[in-house]
């Protein structure tokens, strides 16, 4: 009897402990708290193979944390008029973001373009918080327009 007094208690005792866990909330992405990157001027030279874009960083504006610093890449958000969301590997300074030939190659192959055939693509700047190669689409990221 004692034994199965003990066992009960044991199990009350676990359910109890149980029950007062919560469930964990999720940080969401807010992109109405970021002013966007915006598009400068961009070249693109055939020597170097490489576009290079001038920007204006993201601002953050929750009321902390504002000076945690963004990613920014390109990002390509249309190939011919169909829509997509393709992060980009660039190489960024802070206010200009150069992109190689060959990597913009690769993601329009990777996205059904065949090789040699002519595409029209839009790129934007992108602003995240995470890696664009860990984008999962759960943390969102601010584009720029235009």
């Amino acid at each position: 009897m004692k034994k199965v007094l003990a066992i009960l208690s044991a199990g009350v005792l676990a359910l109890m402990a149980v029950s007062c866990l919560k469930e964990e909330e999720k940080a969401v992405f807010d992109d109405t708290q970021v002013t966007a990157p915006k598009l400068g001027s961009y070249h693109m030279n055939s020597e170097e193979e490489t576009i290079t874009v001038n920007y204006t960083p993201a601002v953050l504006s929750i009321g902390f944390n504002e000076k945690m610093a963004f990613r920014h890449t390109l990002a390509i958000v249309s190939v011919n008029d169909t829509e997509v969301s393709k992060s980009l590997t660039t190489t960024d300074d802070g206010s200009t973001l150069t992109l190689k030939f060959v990597n913009l190659s690769k993601a329009l192959v990777n996205l059904g373009i065949e090789e040699g055939q002519t595409a029209k693509v839009e790129l934007v700047v992108r602003a995240s918080l995470q890696e664009a190669s860990k984008d999962n689409n759960r943390n969102g990221y601010k584009d720029s327009e235009g």
